[in-house]
């Protein structure tokens, strides 16, 4: 690529199209720069997603490199239930044992993403981001289903 490198910088996703495989993430300038599948390094992304990635500046505009997600703080590994989960949109929430909620993404579950179901028993390793609490290697348990409510 002919450009200028700006440096690592933070911004948050517009939009990304997983087929056609590309998007745009805010700068805090407000302007915006183009994203491309081959740039991404942590897997999918989602809108208003924080992102953190190699700004350059191009003969067509700006452009997002090796775009990573922000070090999240490990919580440990948890046990909980799937309140839900949508194949379409590739996105759920988990109850935890504490009774709280986490966010859990489509890549974030092994094995089995297309066969869990709300109140399914799951095992996972919760994280704290900027955007709260996030569910990842989400499995499916043999423990009891249980609903905290």
């Amino acid at each position: 690529i002919n450009a200028e490198y700006m440096g690592r910088v933070r911004g948050r996703v517009k939009s990304f199209n997983p087929v056609k495989g590309f998007g745009f993430v805010f700068l805090d300038s407000g302007e915006e720069a183009l994203i491309q599948k081959e740039d991404l390094e942590s897997g999918g992304i989602v809108p208003n997603e924080i992102v953190e990635f190699v700004l350059a500046s191009t003969p067509r505009g700006k452009r997002a490199l090796r775009v990573t997600r922000p070090e999240a703080q490990s919580v440990g590994r948890n046990s909980g239930s799937v309140k839900s989960y949508s194949r379409v949109n590739g996105f759920g929430f988990i109850f935890t044992e504490a009774g709280q909620e986490a966010l859990f993404r489509r890549e974030d579950v092994r094995v089995g993403r297309d066969e869990l179901r709300s109140g399914d028993a799951v095992e996972f390793d919760l994280v704290n981001s900027e955007k709260g609490q996030r569910a990842t290697n989400v499995v499916r348990s043999s423990v009891p289903r249980f609903k905290p409510y």
